[in-house]
């Protein structure tokens, strides 16, 4: 082996952009707007490299087209003094590192989450929903209507806890809803919180195993892949014991992967509702959603999110046709067809409701939901639990959410009509609720406090 290394001849001079050109036989397409933005608040902080001898851009052909479209005069450039077959392999070799270099996920998020704490996210390539994705990621949930949350980072739950002075024990009124600062898996504080309803739906994303930290102030902890089932029973108990026998229980969980393949806990999770705690187990559905350019180790980027449905009996509430999507197979798809306007031909009706040619009935794999700008972690779209509520209640029924985060369910139930009753062990998170109930014009009204 050779004990130098072999460097090109090479020199460096800012040049006008005229006297150089991109290379023609260049494959690599590139986000010229995210490059133009970059430069714009970041500056020409690179050169670019050019062969001496046919004046072609090896590296930086996207960088060099962005500060041309910026009104650049002039480009840095390193001139390098090759022949035409190596500048041909140097362009390939550069393209392809490039796309071969992966991420160490936890580190980029940790990174990106001190710029945006700075408000420094601005040239980075990367946005507030791509922070956000990447987040939900790591713990399995890629992890979306927007809504009117609280928009500022996650430090605003801290803020807002002075403004709402919450604590733990405490039992707010908002609207017809109520809000506890609690711990759904201590049966007092359920029972403390629900009172005498009983829950027709509830819905939730719990803390995914070993990922999040949520608000350690709490005195939450992660709980590892292990032992998960077993910490998990205390949730179930509280909701099954609220439950009504025509109701639904609804679980957005997602198993993180490691060293290269996922934990096994979610599938041990369904089995032990099933197996261990007697509850039917009705469906799996999947919602879509973006995944995250890049690259994982042994395995394509997360596209979708689980949810389990769990019931206590057949007989649960069920209403399809409230939840009717757009699409362009639909037909109509149960009884005799008949007009049901004069005026509106491609309207139909049956004997209790009425269809129109381009809906259809969703199937178990439920669309992508956008983006909520919210002030939790884990926070879920208001879409998603809108489309179970809507799905599996009636008006004025009662929606629970064990692990009620920043809201998104109380949110949707307000939104449709529903009572909503939320646990949160978080007295920041319980502030968050509070505030975006407000937004709403409900007004919070503390009414217990639980010692």
């Amino acid at each position: 082996m050779p004990s130098y290394v072999r460097t090109l001849n090479t020199t460096y001079e800012e040049v006008d952009v005229t006297t150089i050109k991109t290379h023609p036989a260049n494959p690599r397409r590139g986000d010229l707007d995210v490059i133009k933005d970059s430069i714009s608040v970041n500056g020409f902080y690179g050169s670019v490299v050019v062969n001496k001898r046919t004046s072609h851009i090896l590296a930086g052909n996207h960088r060099y087209l962005a500060a041309k479209a910026l009104g650049y005069d002039k480009v840095p450039v390193t001139w390098v003094d090759v022949g035409e077959h190596e500048e041909k392999r140097i362009l390939t070799a550069d393209n392809r590192t490039s796309e071969l270099g992966g991420y160490d996920e936890a580190i980029l998020v940790d990174l990106l989450k001190e710029l945006s704490d700075e408000g420094m996210l601005e040239g980075t390539g990367y946005g507030a929903d791509d922070l956000e994705d990447m987040i939900a990621d790591l713990s399995g949930f890629e992890e979306s209507d927007v809504d009117s949350s609280p928009t500022a980072s996650i430090g605003i739950a801290d803020e807002l806890k002075g403004k709402w002075n919450t604590a733990t024990g405490q039992v707010w009124r908002v609207g017809e809803h109520r809000l506890m600062c609690g711990d759904c898996r201590v049966s007092d504080d359920v029972a403390a919180l629900v009172g005498d309803d009983r829950i027709n739906v509830a819905f939730t994303s719990p803390p995914y195993a070993s990922q999040r930290k949520y608000d350690e102030s709490s005195g939450f902890k992660p709980i590892v892949p292990d032992e998960y089932v077993k910490w998990f029973c205390e949730v179930q108990n509280g909701v099954k014991r609220h439950l009504a026998d025509d109701g639904s229980w609804f679980v957005n969980i997602k198993a993180h992967a490691e060293d290269g393949q996922r934990h096994l806990y979610v599938m041990d999770l369904v089995c032990a509702h099933v197996r261990e705690w007697g509850w039917r187990f009705v469906d799996d559905l999947v919602w879509s959603r973006r995944g995250l350019p890049g690259t994982w180790q042994n395995r394509f980027k997360n596209q979708h999110e689980p949810i389990f449905h769990f019931a206590k009996s057949k007989g649960i509430k069920f209403y399809p046709d409230s939840v009717l999507s757009q699409s362009a197979d639909a037909f109509a798809y149960k009884g005799k067809l008949k007009p049901s306007s004069t005026t509106n031909p491609i309207s139909f009706s049956t004997s209790d409701v009425d269809y129109v040619i381009g809906q259809a009935l969703p199937g178990n794999l439920l669309p992508v939901f956008e983006s909520n700008k919210a002030t939790h972690p884990a926070a879920f779209p208001v879409s998603l639990p809108t489309f179970f509520i809507k799905a599996y209640s009636d008006k004025g029924d009662v929606i629970f959410d064990p692990f009620m985060g920043s809201g998104t369910t109380a949110v949707a139930a307000q939104n449709e009509g529903r009572k909503a009753l939320g646990m949160e062990i978080s007295p920041s998170y319980l502030a968050v609720q509070l505030e975006r109930l407000s937004e709403m014009g409900l007004t919070p009204e503390l009414i217990n406090e639980v010692t």
